[in-house]
């Protein structure tokens, strides 16, 4: 479980990054492709939190 939220938590982190550089530059189809699959990462890892009951309300999700 640690490992998850670990994860969970650089991935996190990696959006806020990219949140920060949209908001001062173009995105290109890549990089919005990246930002996709960072986010469908955070979405499996919240789901297989949430199979070994895990209160994903802890998480910090602020991505801003």
């Amino acid at each position: 479980m640690d490992e998850l939220i670990k994860k969970f938590n650089i991935n996190i982190n990696r959006i806020r990054k990219a949140n920060q550089f949209f908001k001062s530059n173009k995105g290109n189809e890549k990089m919005e492709q990246e930002l996709n699959n960072i986010i469908m990462d955070c979405n499996n890892i919240c789901n297989q939190l949430k199979a070994i009951n895990f209160d994903i309300d802890k998480l910090d999700m602020n991505i801003v």
